[in-house]
């Protein structure tokens, strides 16, 4: 009886320590889930914390990317823009340029039809004077005295003479319109226009001097007309150089803003004398020679803001 009590007593025993050391377990892991829970959590925490400041780094980067690229696609706009505004400017300009060249054609082949067409004129009434004076020559066949004949024939000289004047001053009023047209297209042009008297004997007045030829010459501004290259040029106007006595005058004034350099026109041997020349050949300065002694070098044209006076 004893035995099986101390037996009974024994389980009793064991079976409390059982249930002690079953709730120590539980309570420790109890203890431990709920580290392990609070560990879960303060990682899930911080995971999010992370993710949350790498989402807002992306948003700060992607929002830098977006300013840069609009900065970009303005700037390359605005070139854009500027370039397409270059293209226009210089599309008009050359468009204004060719119309401008065309007007300039067509005023000048309009000029050129007005000048054949007041030629012909000239020469229709040429024709018709010498009709006239080949009736007046029948009408008059009664008239045998050298006196009549020599009245017929300087009245036919002079008649001549006056259709020969108004065809140069024909000639020089096309040219004058030339120039001006090349001076409104902005193109500096300077004509000279040369008269060369040739004579046996010398005169203190120029004009005197008979067998005058009117030479002309052009030149680019700013230029420099040579004594040889002028010589050169004259040849073929009756100019010899040599055995002759000549006088060479400019025939016309250069346009205006054109100047002439005094001291090159000195040099030539020749001086302003301050008056103006209005005879056949138009407007020009007169010239009186110098001493024979000065060396004849070139005459100079270049741009001045003052017209040659």
């Amino acid at each position: 009886m004893d035995d099986d009590k101390y037996v009974h007593q024994m389980r009793q025993e064991m079976d409390k320590n059982m249930q002690r050391e079953r709730e120590v377990m539980d309570n420790n892991l109890k203890l431990e889930r709920a580290t392990m829970d609070r560990m879960r959590k303060e990682e899930r925490a911080a995971m999010e914390q992370m993710m949350t400041a790498e989402r807002a780094a992306v948003d700060q980067r992607l929002k830098h990317f977006h300013d840069d690229m609009d900065l970009k696609l303005k700037k390359e706009r605005k070139d854009l823009d500027r370039t397409i505004q270059l293209e226009r400017g210089k599309m008009e300009f050359n468009i204004m340029q060719a119309r401008a060249n065309r007007d300039l054609i067509l005023r000048q082949e309009r000029k050129d039809m007005d000048h054949k067409a007041k030629m012909d004129q000239i020469r229709l009434e040429r024709n018709m004077m010498q009709d006239r004076v080949v009736q007046l020559e029948r009408g008059k066949m009664d008239v045998n005295t050298m006196q009549a004949r020599a009245d017929m024939e300087r009245k036919l000289q002079q008649d001549r003479s006056d259709l020969d004047y108004k065809a140069k001053m024909e000639d020089i009023l096309m040219d004058g319109s030339m120039m001006q047209d090349l001076a409104s297209t902005g193109t500096k042009v300077v004509v000279m226009q040369f008269i060369v008297h040739v004579d046996y004997e010398l005169s203190h007045v120029p004009h005197v001097y008979h067998n005058g030829r009117p030479g002309m010459t052009t030149i680019v501004e700013p230029g420099k007309v040579d004594w040889q290259l002028m010589e050169k040029n004259l040849r073929c106007q009756g100019y010899k150089g040599k055995a002759d006595l000549y006088y060479i005058k400019l025939g016309c004034v250069p346009p205006e803003g054109m100047d002439m350099c005094e001291e090159d026109i000195y040099s030539c041997g020749y001086k302003d004398i301050g008056k103006r020349d209005m005879g056949e050949y138009g407007s020009s300065p007169k010239r009186k020679k110098l001493a024979d002694n000065n060396s004849k070098k070139a005459l100079d044209f270049g741009s001045s803001d003052e017209p040659l006076q």
